[in-house]
């Protein structure tokens, strides 16, 4: 017997928010793998170093009036209820600066080399989600 806990569709406020927690996840795995290349290869203050110019960055492009959080560390606890067109757009120009400033850190092919083994690693699922929004591109 198959049993449905969804009797009617989803609104799309709810299918907002689940993409938007879709694309606040691939950030936030994007992110987490970055900083712990760089703190492997240049140790945690740099990788410390890296995240506080990611975090400004952000702040600086709105990130704060866009979603009311104060840090890009909240994203670990909270989802950003915005639209997730623009959401996506903010998350695209975020990792391309982060990618830029990860290429000046570890360089071009540990920087290949580490959002590589992210993408190969993700779920299918997340992976397919990726491919659709473009969130983490290799370098």
């Amino acid at each position: 017997m198959q049993v449905s806990f969804m009797k009617e569709p989803l609104d799309p406020s709810g299918a907002n928010q689940i993409v938007c927690a879709d694309l606040s996840l691939l950030f936030t795995l994007f992110n987490t793998r970055l900083l712990e290349a760089i703190a492997r290869t240049g140790g945690k203050p740099l990788a410390d170093q890296f995240a506080q110019q990611l975090d400004s960055h952000a702040r600086q492009h709105g990130w704060t009036v866009l979603t009311g959080l104060t840090s890009l560390a909240e994203l670990r606890y909270r989802i950003p209820d915005v639209d997730a067109r623009m959401l996506a757009s903010v998350y695209v120009s975020y990792t391309q600066y982060a990618q830029k400033l990860a290429r000046q850190i570890l360089g071009e092919q540990l920087l290949k080399a580490t959002l590589m083994t992210l993408l190969a690693n993700l779920p299918p699922d997340i992976a397919q989600f990726n491919a659709q929004h473009r969130i983490i591109r290799l370098a």
